[in-house]
């Protein structure tokens, strides 16, 4: 189930769904964000979606979903046994499947003075390269997607740790140290990059401010 646009593209790097089962009202968005994003990069005609939608929700708006490019617009609450029967009918060829999402290159070109693969979680600088942890990766595309604005602590535990954040800060900081370090080993600086605010979150800044820290080291 599709809760947040953001998680939903994130995990599309990751893994290859045959259906998406999205809400039309999500955490950061809408239905409507989730299809046109599919569009844009490709991978509508590989993905059927089914969206739920509110009981009161008008005709009209359960149209415009179809418009759109919904395959199947449901209304809450999910019935199970409608649902199941769909996705039996949703039977895709793997191979065309896994033909049509394949990343052709790198998805992240560049970030903190680096260039990012984030299928092989590799991060490359100068010739040299470091493949990276699943969290390493996750937060740099966190990050990424949010330059010049501020990421809460929050954010960052929900979304990286997949737990909620109450005022410590360690694994977080633990988490920077370890990237900082795999940047190093290439070569690169993601202290100059990296603003820590404090018992507030993490900034990126593509522009490499001077006053920029990140931590010691």
């Amino acid at each position: 189930m599709c809760e947040s646009v953001r998680l939903l593209k994130r995990a599309l790097l990751h893994t290859r769904p045959r259906v998406i089962l999205t809400r039309h009202k999500l955490h950061d968005g809408y239905s409507d964000d989730v299809i046109s994003w599919l569009d844009n990069t490709g991978q509508r005609d590989a993905i059927k979606i089914i969206v739920l939608v509110n009981a009161g929700v008008t005709a009209a708006e359960e149209a415009r979903q179809i418009l759109l490019g919904a395959d199947v617009v449901q209304r809450d609450p999910l019935r199970i046994d409608v649902v199941t029967a769909y996705l039996s009918r949703f039977r895709v060829d793997r191979v065309k499947l896994s033909a049509r999402l394949t990343p052709a290159g790198p998805v992240i070109q560049s970030f903190a003075g680096t260039s990012i693969q984030v299928v092989d979680r590799t991060v490359r600088r100068a010739g040299k390269s470091v493949d990276l942890t699943p969290r390493e990766m996750e937060l740099i595309q966190v990050l990424h997607e949010s330059p010049g604005a501020i990421v809460t602590h929050e954010t960052l535990y929900e979304e990286i740790l997949g737990r909620r954040f109450h005022g410590d800060t360690s694994n977080l900081r633990v988490l920077l140290a370890k990237l900082a370090k795999s940047f190093r080993t290439v070569g690169g600086q993601l202290r100059h990059y990296i603003e820590v605010i404090p018992k507030t979150g993490l900034r990126y800044r593509p522009d490499s401010p001077p006053r920029c820290k990140l931590a010691p080291g």
